[in-house]
């Protein structure tokens, strides 16, 4: 049923229906509900069914319309109450998250919701971080790097990057945003997910540290080698001044 129904098609759909010509009240009437009920369907309008004979075609539509209406009722506070709590569980997945999460407004530049991993992560309290310049916690060496990432996104929609960010004490960290464009509260924002990957950046500047002293150490065993045997000593000789050159090596 179109709830958005005039008066003349009001009287179009009766004169469908019955045969019998009610008066002009009851078209009044029944656009009137309609009207009301097309407008403000969380807030029906009461429909008179005592006002008409029982079993009269007037009470009998007045109860199809009651029923409908009741029928829509129902259906938006179903949709409204799957509504709340798909909210609720997104609103969940964002406060229990591990990983930081930042929403920036796109529009002003500006932090407009950070979860509580976020705030931890850089030291501030949600109040301190919600409408702060992202710079105020990325370092200077990546404002560049952040200023591509926000392009990259705004042009293919989401985009990853390694950059180094600070904490409000100073210390800094390394990160990997994840970030995607949509639209928060109807205006365009930048979702980024931050994860701390300090760690995985240390030991692997470690490994390459150890990777580079080894190469170091087996190039001067290597060289020492040949300067032994261009010496003409016997290959034991040669075993000997290795053996002691590696002893010094690691002691």
């Amino acid at each position: 049923m179109n709830l958005k129904t005039s008066r003349v098609t009001a009287r179009q759909v009766w004169g469908t229906l019955c045969l019998v010509s009610p008066s002009d009240d009851f078209y009044a009437l029944l656009s009137n509900l309609l009207h009301q009920t097309a407008h403000s369907p969380e807030s029906p309008p009461v429909i008179p069914l005592k006002g008409w004979p029982a079993g009269s075609p007037e009470q009998l539509l007045l109860e199809d319309l009651q029923a409908a209406v009741a029928a829509l009722q129902t259906s938006n506070q179903n949709q409204t109450s799957q509504v709340k709590e798909r909210e609720w569980q997104y609103q969940s997945v964002f406060e229990t998250a591990s990983d930081g999460l930042i929403i920036n407004d796109l529009g002003i530049d500006l932090v407009v919701e950070a979860n509580p991993a976020a705030c931890t992560m850089y030291g501030y309290s949600r109040e301190e971080i919600i409408g702060m310049h992202p710079t105020r916690f990325i370092h200077p060496d990546s404002h560049e790097a952040f200023r591509a990432y926000i392009q990259a996104v705004q042009s293919k929609g989401r985009f990853e990057a390694q950059q180094v960010h600070l904490h409000r004490d100073g210390a800094l960290f390394y990160v990997e945003l994840h970030g995607t464009a949509f639209p928060y509260q109807g205006k365009p924002s930048l979702l980024s997910v931050v994860h701390d990957v300090s760690q995985r950046v240390h030991a692997e500047r470690l490994l390459q540290q150890r990777v580079e002293t080894r190469t170091c150490e087996q190039a001067a065993l290597s060289a020492g080698a040949d300067a032994f045997i261009s010496k003409g000593e016997t290959s034991e000789q040669v075993v000997e001044r290795l053996r002691a050159a590696i002893g010094s090596l690691s002691s």
